[in-house]
């Protein structure tokens, strides 16, 4: 097949022959063009303008947070260790609690309610000023109301 191809391409007039590259590459082009490099390029750009207003929406929400008071700055008075033991004792709730570095604790816990967890997180944030940098958490296998907490991440604020 591609020998008969060629012969037939052979026993053309050299003008002919350019004209058939030529419109063969172009083709190849407009092909690459329009089929690939096109809507890749208008892909991206769409995802760099929603990311863009992804983290415009961020920052405006964590500005009206921050103006609304909901997250507020205290800082921690005594051991944030300490602090955090004894309000997890207060709550009701059996959990492990592990300095991380100087700015994190970690905290995990295996079968909690789900209803004291929320109560007492709630209670860590706006009360104490303690504010959480990660959460992971699954259902338990127990019960419907607990959870198996399997970290939690609290960022201490430095006094000064």
């Amino acid at each position: 097949m591609i020998k008969r191809v060629l012969t037939i391409f052979r026993q053309k007039p050299p003008h002919e022959q350019r004209f058939i590259l030529v419109s063969g590459t172009v083709s190849l082009m407009m092909v690459f063009w329009f089929g690939l490099y096109h809507p890749l390029d208008l892909k991206i750009e769409a995802l760099q303008s929603h990311c863009q207003k992804l983290r415009s929406d961020e920052d405006w929400l964590s500005k009206q947070v921050a103006a609304a008071g909901l997250l507020p700055e205290k800082n921690v008075a005594g051991k944030p260790g300490t602090l955090i033991r004894s309000s997890l004792k207060k709550a009701g709730l059996e959990a492990t609690v592990r300095q991380v570095n100087a700015g994190e604790i970690e905290v995990n816990a295996g079968d909690i309610k789900m209803e004291k967890f929320v109560h007492w997180l709630g209670d860590m944030q706006i009360n104490h000023g303690l504010r959480i940098a990660a959460l992971e958490f699954h259902a338990s296998k127990t019960s419907a109301e607990n959870i198996t907490l399997t970290r939690l991440v609290i960022e201490v604020k430095k006094n000064g």
